[in-house]
């Protein structure tokens, strides 16, 4: 099991490409997204709603607020939630194509 992680600070809509491309993963049964809102005022909420409402059932989607600023803020944030063995990270400015988890199994 992976999981992908998702670090955003104020790109609602880069968010949303970003697990987008990630809910169109071929080739995996299941997989976990977390995303990590570095906002401290959390601005990250309503694209992570609409992505909760959004997501396949074999994706299981969790957010984190990590209010300090700073990207190895954010990411130490996932990685103290994360259980999977395998993790990957795909920024806010990024797609993830088709293939790209299945190829990092």
């Amino acid at each position: 099991m992976i999981t992908a992680i998702v670090p955003t600070y104020r790109r609602p809509d880069g968010l949303g490409r970003a697990v987008r491309s990630l809910f169109a993963q071929t080739g995996m049964d299941a997989f976990y997204i977390t995303i990590v809102d570095n906002d401290p005022d959390g601005s990250a909420q309503d694209m992570i709603d609409q992505l909760n409402a959004d997501c396949p059932a074999h994706i299981s989607l969790v957010a984190v607020h990590e209010p300090n600023p700073g990207v190895a803020n954010a990411r130490n944030a996932a990685m103290a939630s994360v259980d999977t063995r395998l993790v990957a990270f795909l920024d806010d400015d990024q797609t993830a194509p088709v293939d790209w988890l299945s190829q990092l199994t």
